[in-house]
């Protein structure tokens, strides 16, 4: 209304001025004018009489003309605000966001539909209320705000309010304080219902962190990355694969590939595209490649598979990788692969030895076949020679560029300074040098050796008639290439070629002597005959080796079982048909036959679990400990040893493990705490358990005879027994399928007791993520 008042008051004025202007111009020209053209007075009365009247009409015309344009203008600007009114009244009306219009103490001017709905009052009733009726005054929030918008004009954020019934909602605020028509200061307040996304938000974080929880408790390596390849998680064995205490989020992984030293399996350095994860947001598709994580305590292979993470529209947002330390898997693998090659070797030059008569002929058959079929960059052959003592190479294959040629050895007081080779000719043993930068005995032929590519070296010496002939020297491009089941296998090669040698002996003893003729004849079928056996011997050896593991499975399962179950059928038989004519100790040796053939088929039965177990998929799921235990326990009643025992449960915390594994755990546990505390007068069995951080830790406590400290390292290996197994029967294999079973589940399991004072057995398993 003021500013109203205020603009017609400068639009009058704005008329009288014009009005004004006009009427000095106009007398003062007229006058002007009608004083040159009209010099006569009488004359100049009757034109100033017509000027006046002249006057009156123009300006008549003028402020006719003046106030009609202003009062169009006014009409207009008035019909425009209507407009505008309406337009932003429509909008305040159908807005879908609760709108009120307030003033800086809190009254309530106006409130939209939206308004009314959300705080569940009609319009009069919010303006009768007010703030103080639809905010809880109890928010410490709210004095932060209304600080924060007398400071700033303005305010964003989230309070609590109140509807009539009590109930209390979290809402998202906007307000600003601006001035109205008269200058006065009001303020807008848009309020949005956040408490359905606040709930919406706490679920998501529930599932992110037991997401995160989970894959924590994963064996295996996870690491997640955004669009751009930002690292954004790594969880607890992908550092630890890592070999990384931590991680740095939201960085490259370009600098992950720098931070962790990864590589090829050829030790060439890997490039942050080469990286399956990078891969597969690059390449928006799943891959897979093993590689080299070069750490200071050694080098790890790793396998990792990786994919893209799409979003609803097929975007690709991120992406996974899944990693695996299978060094060991690895490691494994080329050691059969080593060996297999070794057995091929070995069978290859004993039937060198049966073709080859002549030595010289089979000493170089036997390098070229070590060099061609075993792997080795160098191999040769030195004979003693009985009067100067030197080690006269007589052999050799491979990659030698004029190694040999260098190579003067003679055996002298001090084998060391004569190498691995005037080593083992001296102590009739191997020597092996499986570091050749760093061995000593290797010094004098260091340089050249490391320039021929040899990293180790082994010497086997040959030994004919009881006496050292001389040597076979290998030599691997790899260091610790020879463990000690190669270099046994070895030695049995060298031991072959000296078997040859000295049938090659002995046969031109027997040709010299012509008497003896028939007799060395007979010594040469043999003497074939047995290198026969043995080319026999180590081609199934190899076959064997490779047959081996297939089999396995099948045999126990039924090869193995299915005598037993014969033999207990037909000894079954016997007992019933033929058990009054067998006499006592003839039935007694029966039992003890049936008894001993159980023992083996139980025996079997505990092998095959054993072996299952790391085939078992974990199925985890939240577990009471305490019903299970009391199945169990009923389970077990029914055997002599349970109708005194007493079995006391406490309160056990939940885990989250698999259900037919943890109660194969328990069975095991309680059985074993029955039969070593039964032959007592009170036998007790407790169970009990706490939560410790993320573990759930359980015992099972016996007041049985117990078992020495120093034992408790034993009880969870196969076949480990420390008791007499007459008076405690059982294979020894259920502690061992108890630590399998618990390892699976990330947890540890231990053991403490004390001779005739019982035993205590300890496992943890995960505890659920939201405890």
């Amino acid at each position: 209304m003021v500013n109203t008042r205020f603009a017609r008051i400068r639009r009058d004025l704005r008329v009288a001025a014009l009005y004004a202007l006009f009427g000095g111009a106009w007398i003062l020209l007229s006058d002007l004018l009608v004083e040159v053209l009209y010099p006569n007075p009488r004359l100049i009365t009757q034109v100033q009489t017509y000027k006046g009247i002249a006057f009156v009409l123009l300006s008549t015309v003028l402020l006719y003309t003046l106030l009609r344009l202003d009062l169009e203008r006014e009409a207009a600007a008035r019909a425009q605000l209507r407009e505008s009114e309406d337009r932003y009244r429509r909008l305040f009306d159908n807005s879908p966001e609760a709108i009120l219009l307030t003033e800086p103490d809190g009254a309530v001017r106006a409130a939209n539909p939206a308004a009314c709905r959300l705080f569940g009052r009609t319009e009069a009733e919010i303006c009768a209320v007010g703030r103080a009726g639809l905010v809880d005054a109890g928010d410490p929030r709210l004095e932060t705000a209304l600080r924060e918008r007398e400071r700033t004009g303005a305010f964003h954020g989230v309070l609590t309010f109140v509807r009539p019934d009590g109930t209390r909602f979290e809402g998202e605020v906007a307000t600003n304080v601006y001035p109205n028509a008269e200058g006065q200061p009001r303020t807008s307040l848009f309020v949005r219902d956040v408490t359905e996304r606040r709930r919406a938000e706490d679920e998501l974080q529930r599932a992110y962190a037991t997401l995160y929880t989970a894959m924590d408790q994963s064996q295996a390596g996870v690491a997640i990355a955004d669009s751009q390849g930002r690292v954004q998680y790594i969880n607890r064995s992908g550092l630890e694969i890592g070999g990384k205490p931590e991680g740095d989020l939201a960085v490259g992984i370009d600098q992950y590939v720098a931070s962790w030293n990864l590589a090829h399996l050829d030790q060439t350095p890997m490039k942050a595209e080469d990286v399956p994860l990078a891969r597969a947001i690059l390449r928006e598709e799943a891959n897979s490649l093993e590689f080299l994580v070069r750490r200071n305590d050694g080098d790890v292979v790793v396998l990792t598979n990786a994919a893209p993470v799409r979003s609803r529209e097929g975007r690709v947002v991120g992406g996974v990788a899944v990693f695996l330390d299978v060094t060991s898997r690895k490691r494994a693998e080329e050691r059969l692969v080593r060996l297999n090659r070794t057995y091929a070797l070995l069978s290859q030059i004993n039937q060198a030895i049966v073709r080859e008569r002549d030595p010289r002929t089979l000493f170089e058959e036997a390098c070229r076949i070590a060099v061609d079929l075993g792997g080795f960059r160098m191999a040769w052959i030195g004979i003693v020679d009985p009067e100067t003592r030197l080690v006269r190479r007589v052999a050799h294959a491979g990659l030698a560029e004029g190694y040999l040629e260098q190579l003067e050895i003679m055996l002298g007081d001090d084998s060391s300074s004569s190498g691995p080779t005037g080593t083992a000719v001296a102590t009739k043993r191997r020597t092996i040098a499986n570091d050749i930068a760093t061995d000593p005995s290797m010094a004098p032929w260091r340089d050249a050796a490391l320039r021929c590519g040899y990293r180790a070296s082994a010497a086997f010496p040959l030994v004919v008639e009881g006496e050292v002939a001389g040597a076979l020297n290998l030599y691997s491009s790899e260091p610790d290439f020879f463990d000690d089941e190669e270099a046994q296998l070895l030695d049995e090669m060298a031991g072959d070629i000296g078997f040859a040698m000295e049938f090659s002996a002995r046969l031109e003893r027997q040709q010299a002597a012509e008497a003896a003729r028939q007799e060395a004849l007979e010594q040469v079928r043999a003497l074939n005959l047995e290198l026969e056996r043995r080319v026999a011997e180590r081609t199934s050896l190899l076959e064997a080796a490779n047959r081996e593991l297939e089999a396995f499975s099948y045999s126990v399962s039924h090869d193995l079982r299915a005598p037993l179950r014969a033999i207990d059928g037909w000894a079954g038989v016997l007992a019933e048909d033929y058990g009054e004519l067998l006499g006592e100790e003839g039935r007694s040796v029966l039992g003890r036959l049936r008894a001993a053939g159980k023992r083996m088929a139980d025996l079997i039965e505990d092998l095959l679990q054993l072996s299952r177990v790391h085939q078992h998929a974990i199925r985890p799921r939240r577990l009471d400990l305490g019903e299970m235990a009391d199945q169990v326990w009923g389970d077990l009643q029914g055997s002599e040893r349970t109708h005194h025992a007493r079995l006391v449960v406490e309160e056990l915390p939940e885990c989250w493990a698999d259900p037919s594994l943890v109660q194969q755990v328990l069975s095991n546990l309680l059985g074993n705490a029955l039969k070593f505390a039964g032959p007592r007068e009170s036998p007790t069995i407790e169970v009990g358990g706490h939560s410790e951080g993320s573990e759930a830790i359980y015992y099972v406590k016996d007041n049985g005879v117990g078992f020495e400290a120093a034992a408790a390292a034993k009880l969870f290996q196969p076949f480990q027994r420390l008791h007499d197994p007459k008076e405690y029967p059982g294979t020894g294999i259920g502690l061992a399928i108890v630590q399998r079973i618990v390892r699976l589940h990330g947890g540890r399991v231990w053991a403490d007791g004390e001779p005739d004072k019982g035993a205590t057995f300890f496992f943890s398993l995960p505890a659920p993520s939201d405890q």
